[in-house]
């Protein structure tokens, strides 16, 4: 989430300033302290940020919420202060909500819809909380962000923020304290539609997901109407994703921003290669300590002293085993195993006297250590692997969607739209221009021409496919409009005035739609490679090679009509040949590294240096998104 300032750090930085300048006697120090105090009086403002949050949100607020800090006792639950308030907490079922509060607001100011107990409930005392309003519906609006919490980076991404490093840590914290720019960030927020299997989102079948991953889209117009219509900004985000999840360290909910959901896929598979390394060395060191456990049951009274000797040395080379394959760890229950062994060496205890019998109990701490996280690690394999197939089920079908747009450009015969478009009589002029009639000429056309083969590409609900479909819809209603003969620029039952159908324009729409798909192909061979780096843990060159052969391929394919594209469709394909060229440079810095027979460190930082480099500018996404109107998503 990226390094926070605090605000009490802030101002005891800008009191030590003003003093500082207070003892200079400089007249250009004057107006040094007047900008400190203005500053002093910001953060000072900044710093009541919850409460100003209530104030904007007005004076109903607490109807509709209740603060847990405010929540001392009841006159039903038996418990007081703390203990009540994390019970209430802790009825709350897992929701955007919950998910949301956690990581960015502290616990004193975590917030619940109304809620009454009744008789009934599984705990000990028969009581059950249930809340007057569903957590699923209720809106972040109310919630009480905590800046510090929120990272400038994410506020960045989403387009709430802008040029980050350009402000200084004080301009940063005071424009995140800002209950205007926070109430935005929450909106931006709920617009997230948790992802579900098939592509459904909806309340009745929230068991079958966690809001771990959710589809960021565009606000409903009761949304924007609840949150006092705040600024409206091309942020580019709809179709990109918000996960949020809990560090395994510290047990903090964080969220994290992907911009598409090959990039969410990668993550993923990092971090499935992760944990599957860790099971090894946790299924290794545990074997070790069950060696080690083995070895001290030789121990008696009886043993011969230099079957001892035996033990002790077996006992540290094991110890030092499982240490080597713990160094470094930030896991808690790691560390508290790192701890145990390492008080263990010699099989000496905290007297610096042999004992293996208080070793056997260290040891027996270590295993239930290491089994706690083993159950750990188990757990986040599986879901990770539920995330690998929940990004799958949203991946595939819009694939399959651009599958279908090859499938109409490719067409043969009397499908084909380069005969089609040759051979219809709605193109012969006549007088007649009554739109009627043109609107059935062309009816019949469209249908005949196949267009509705494009309208599987709505399923594309995530970027990048979601961009190029939203573009390619654009050029659909174009090439519809030229079939209608609506002049350009207007739509179908708002035109000002009809003309002759247009064969030009239908062209040049389809040779739009045709670059569009090529562009798109590029796009996923590029995400793909980077999929097969993510799994594999290095560039391999046939992989690389695999890439530029696709690239060429586009880069040979001829335009279905010779008819001239739009200026913003020459840049695209200018971009896709230096792609090409980009990849061409990757594969020869490859073959240099094959070259070196480096050993296996040198290699793999070599490696780390070339995806840096190379590997994660590859993109084409956000070049066509520059050139190409429509094709960034507001």
């Amino acid at each position: 989430m990226g390094t926070q300032t605090t605000v009490s750090k802030l101002l005891a930085q800008n009191l030590t300033e003003q003093r500082r300048l207070s003892l200079d006697e400089a007249p250009e120090s004057f107006g040094e302290v007047q900008q400190l105090i203005r500053e002093q009086t910001q953060l000072e403002n900044a710093a009541q940020s919850p409460e100003r949050q209530i104030e904007h949100f007005g004076a109903t607020w607490r109807e509709h919420h209740r603060k847990l800090g405010d929540l001392k006792e009841h006159p039903t639950l038996p418990e007081r202060g703390t203990a009540l308030q994390r019970r209430i907490w802790k009825a709350l079922p897992n929701s955007p909500l919950k998910r949301f509060q956690e990581a960015f607001c502290d616990p004193t100011n975590y917030v619940v819809p109304p809620f009454a107990v009744e008789r009934g409930g599984r705990a000990s005392d028969g009581l059950r909380i249930f809340f007057k309003e569903s957590p699923f519906r209720f809106s972040l609006r109310g919630t009480l962000i905590n800046p510090e919490r929120v990272s400038a980076e994410l506020l960045e991404s989403l387009g709430i923020l802008k040029d980050i490093k350009q402000l200084s840590p004080t301009e940063l914290y005071i424009r995140k304290a800002d209950p205007d720019l926070l109430n935005e960030f929450k909106m931006v927020c709920e617009m997230g539609v948790p992802l579900n299997f098939a592509g459904k989102a909806s309340h009745q079948s929230k068991g079958r997901q966690d809001y771990r991953f959710v589809r960021l889209e565009t606000p409903a117009a009761s949304l924007v109407e609840e949150y006092g219509r705040p600024q409206e900004r091309e942020r580019g985000v709809r179709g990109s994703l918000l996960y949020s999840h809990r560090n395994a360290s510290s047990g903090e909910m964080g969220y994290q921003y992907f911009d598409n959901a090959y990039g969410a896929y990668r993550k993923v598979l990092y971090e499935q290669r992760f944990h599957d390394q860790e099971m090894q060395e946790l299924g290794i060191m545990r074997q070790c300590l069950d060696d080690l456990y083995e070895h001290l049951d030789q121990w008696s009274t009886n043993t011969p002293h230099g079957v001892k000797q035996a033990i002790v040395e077996d006992a540290d080379n094991l110890i030092e085993r499982s240490l080597e394959a713990l160094r470094g760890v930030h896991d808690y229950r790691k560390r508290r195993t790192v701890e145990l062994l390492e008080t263990s060496r010699g099989l000496c205890d905290h007297r610096g006297q042999l004992n293996p019998h208080a070793i056997k109990y260290k040891i027996s701490s270590a295993v239930r250590q290491l089994d706690m996280r083993l159950a750990r690690a188990r757990s986040m394999q599986e879901k990770n692997e539920a995330d690998r197939l929940l990004l799958t089920e949203n991946i595939a079908p819009a694939e399959d969607a651009f599958r279908a747009v090859r499938g109409w450009l490719e067409a043969r015969g009397e499908r084909s739209p380069l005969v089609l478009l040759f051979q219809t009589r709605l193109f012969q002029h006549t007088n007649d221009k009554d739109p009627r009639r043109l609107d059935t000429l062309a009816t019949r056309f469209i249908s005949r021409l196949g267009v509705d083969r494009l309208n599987p590409i709505k399923n594309a609900r995530l970027r990048p496919s979601r961009s190029f479909a939203h573009a390619i819809e654009l050029e659909k209603e174009k090439l519809i409009a030229a079939l209608h003969g609506i002049p350009a620029g207007e739509t179908l039952g708002s035109e000002s005035r009809r003309i002759y159908p247009d064969r030009r324009r239908a062209k040049q729409a389809v040779n739009h739609i045709q670059l569009l798909w090529e562009l798109h192909s590029a796009c996923i061979g590029i995400e793909r490679l980077k999929i097969h780096v993510a799994r594999n843990n290095e560039v391999r060159i046939d992989a690389t090679q695999h890439l530029a052969q696709q690239l060429d391929s586009i880069l040979s394919t001829h335009a279905i009509f010779p008819v001239k594209v739009r200026k913003s469709f020459e840049e695209a394909t200018a971009a896709l040949i230096n792609v090409r060229a980009h990849v061409g440079e990757m594969l020869k810095e490859l073959e240099d590294i094959k070259s070196e027979n480096l050993p296996p460190d040198a290699y793999e930082q070599r490696m780390k240096g070339f995806k840096k480099d190379f590997l994660d500018p590859l993109d084409i996404e956000p070049v066509v998104s520059r050139v190409i109107p429509g094709f960034t998503l507001g």
